[in-house]
């Protein structure tokens, strides 16, 4: 059996209010959250890539373990790249865990605990746990063929 961790979908900003740039008191479009502005995420396009990451595991035989990442990006690098897209001053900010637990008040206690706690974790650990033998898409030489 293989297995692909999907990463963080590129669009969710548009999907989920929350998790979308909020103009901030001096007019700069921030995106808060507990991370480090260099920390890497994996993003991605999910309509665009899932089903290569799918057949390059298929292709691969099985026991991969694959994270599924269109692009490894940090939240200072995405935030850049939006405020150029969008024609904005954008930015990330770090906040502390007080700070990001009220931002999170209006939202289901299981909803708030999971972000709280994946945030976290992704600083701490990584996005796939720092786990051996996982691999990326650029791992795969053939998954962009057709």
């Amino acid at each position: 059996m293989s297995t692909v961790q999907i990463g963080s979908y590129a669009d969710n900003w548009k999907k989920i209010g929350f998790s979308a740039p909020r103009k901030a008191t001096d007019g700069v479009y921030e995106v808060v959250n507990m991370c480090k502005s260099t920390s890497e995420f994996p993003w991605v396009e999910t309509r665009k890539d899932t089903g290569k990451f799918v057949r390059a595991l298929v292709k691969a035989g099985p026991g991969k373990n694959m994270l599924g990442v269109s692009q490894m990006v940090s939240f200072g690098e995405y935030m850049r790249i939006w405020g150029h897209v969008n024609g904005v001053e954008a930015r990330h900010r770090q906040v502390g865990k007080e700070e990001m637990e009220e931002r999170l008040s209006t939202l289901p206690e299981v909803a708030r605990r999971e972000l709280m706690e994946s945030n976290a974790y992704v600083e701490e650990f990584g996005w796939d746990g720092g786990e051996t033998g996982v691999v990326r898409p650029w791992d795969v030489s053939f998954i962009y063929s057709v």
